[in-house]
């Protein structure tokens, strides 16, 4: 489990894919990804059982800290997808279901966890994503943990009837380990390994990899 100040993130399971169908299948949710279908809970479960042994993926619940008036509340995914191990490259992509949980730190903060996990955990270099250009408040959240505007593609998806542009952002290890709490000499040592010597996958994800190309 990873765990950050207000969230933290752990294996999706099976039991959360009701969920996850719920939080798909919301117009709004819709709107700022790149699934414009509806998804039927047959479709995810079998996606599920397809990807459980992916070792170049993995997909998280996010979930509220518990407290002891209140119990841990799910609140959305993220994942990591596309993770070339020879490269030491990953995509990120997070939803945050309900309305009322975006606009509220909660994204930000799971999206630091994930880059954590990229970085310190898995040894990854890069760590990109893309987002629509007009989605503002996820842009801001972004630069904020320190992703940094490379590029558009214009016009490269088509959505709600127009073409949208896809902004690309990414984040390197040493620009993320010297913004990050977590930082320590194990993890700047084992980053700062030759490129020529690619890290193999941790038996972590190999074992417990609950993978997505996460929909943006």
């Amino acid at each position: 489990m990873l765990i950050g100040r207000s969230t933290r993130l752990r294996a999706l399971e099976r039991a959360d894919l009701v969920n996850v169908v719920g939080w798909f299948n919301d117009p709004d949710v819709r709107a700022l990804i790149a699934r414009s279908s509806p998804l039927s809970l047959a479709e995810e479960e079998r996606w599920f059982e397809a990807q459980l042994k992916s070792t170049t993926e993995a997909v998280f619940l996010i979930e509220t800290l518990p407290t002891p008036r209140a119990p841990a509340r799910a609140l959305g995914v993220c994942g990591l997808n596309r993770i070339d191990w020879k490269n030491r490259s990953g995509v990120v992509g997070i939803v945050i279901g309900a309305a009322a949980d975006r606009g509220r730190g909660h994204g930000t903060d799971a999206m630091g966890c994930l880059v954590d996990h990229a970085v310190f955990d898995l040894g990854l270099h890069r760590v990109e994503l893309e987002v629509y250009a007009d989605n503002a408040p996820a842009r801001r959240s972004y630069a904020r943990l320190g992703f940094v505007e490379e590029g558009v593609r214009r016009q490269a998806t088509f959505k709600g009837g127009v073409f949208k542009d896809n902004v690309v952002m990414s984040v390197l290890a040493p620009e993320w380990r010297a913004r990050s709490p977590r930082s320590a000499p194990s993890s700047s040592s084992s980053s700062s390994s030759s490129s020529s010597s690619s890290p193999s996958p941790p038996p972590a994800v190999a074992a417990r990899a609950r993978s997505r190309r996460p929909r943006r």
